[in-house]
């Protein structure tokens, strides 16, 4: 596991590095924006036999007060200590959910609990204007350069079993190409304008909130039956339309 970390902060180290000017993503360090899609993630977790590779298409949007703090912490170290104070979930942030869900919906299935959690993005910076989209679609070169940079290389530094977990449809698509013999779950996006509500409907209704509700029956039998199948590698979960 030290091994893993060591390899991801070196991977790390680059990525906050990283002088490529590329298309449809922001990258200004006197501005405090930075290459930030990547975290390793070990503590408390207690199956260190497997890591969970949780992906997205690229970072959100910087808040201000991170921008502020990585203006004058730019390397790696400093985006994840920022993380950790403030954006893990471990410390009672509000500004969290996207983790917090996520940990709860991996945790919820009885093979994944506790595994080691690689959080990572497709592309590593920040789209270049906050109303303005970012797809694979309108900018295939960015998201395969920088696939190919990073992405690829976090997964080769894995040696332990691995599970993707496809943040979105087009995430899901790129990554069964990219990988056609690992094992892929594609779900909704936790936090996504366009995934939000899906997402919650893999969850019981309940009051409390989504990263403390229990997953639903059918959601709990599907997975380890998918996990476990030796004939299927990919799938997307999907819900049904009059569930949503």
């Amino acid at each position: 596991m030290k091994s893993l970390s060591l390899n991801i902060d070196l991977i790390g180290d680059t990525l906050s590095n990283c002088q490529e000017v590329c298309a449809g993503v922001k990258l200004n360090r006197n501005d405090g924006i930075i290459p930030r899609g990547l975290i390793f993630e070990s503590e408390n977790r207690n199956n260190i036999k497997k890591v969970v590779i949780v992906c997205g298409l690229n970072p959100g949007i910087a808040s201000k007060d991170e921008m502020e703090y990585l203006k004058y912490n730019l390397f790696f170290k400093g985006f994840k200590d920022y993380w950790r104070e403030n954006l893990s979930g471990k410390g009672g942030q509000t500004s969290c959910q996207y983790y917090t869900r996520m940990r709860n919906f991996i945790d919820s299935i009885k093979s994944l609990k506790g595994s080691l959690i690689l959080w990572t993005d497709v592309a590593k910076c920040q789209k270049e204007k906050e109303k303005k989209k970012f797809s694979f679609y309108q900018y295939p070169e960015t998201c395969s350069k920088c696939a190919s940079f990073y992405l690829k290389k976090e997964v080769e530094a894995i040696c332990q079993e691995k599970v993707f977990i496809a943040l979105g449809r087009e995430v899901y698509q790129m990554l069964c190409l990219l990988y056609p013999t690992d094992k892929i779950i594609g779900i909704y996006h936790p936090t996504g304008s366009r995934g939000l509500d899906s997402f919650i409907k893999y969850f019981e209704d309940s009051e409390d909130r989504v990263h403390k509700r229990s997953l639903k029956k059918a959601i709990q039998q599907d997975l380890p039956k998918f996990l476990k199948s030796q004939s299927c590698n990919h799938k997307f979960f999907s819900v049904r339309m009059s569930d949503v």
